[in-house]
């Protein structure tokens, strides 16, 4: 059993910010955990759907936990040399 528990936190205020960083991603659609489509949010369980709906209501709108969808587009590789 783990004595300690550790939680890592990362935050991105503007998930657009990643498309700058990483060649080839860019941003879909975020949500947040209230906006979850219908068809996600009956995936997920129970505990997870119930926590959502209880928390978002009182965080900060620009704070609020999201889900970010990302599409990754190829990236053209130079040819090798002969």
């Amino acid at each position: 059993m783990l004595k300690d528990f550790v939680r890592m936190t990362w935050a991105c205020d503007d998930p657009r910010e990643l498309e700058d960083v990483a060649t080839g991603l860019r941003l879909r659609e975020f949500r947040t955990f209230a906006q979850i489509p219908r068809p996600v949010a009956s995936r997920l369980p129970l505990a997870f759907r119930l926590r959502a709906q209880l928390v978002t209501p009182f965080k900060a709108p620009g704070r609020a936990y999201r889900l970010n969808l990302f599409d990754i587009e190829p990236t053209r590789q130079s040819p090798e040399p002969a």
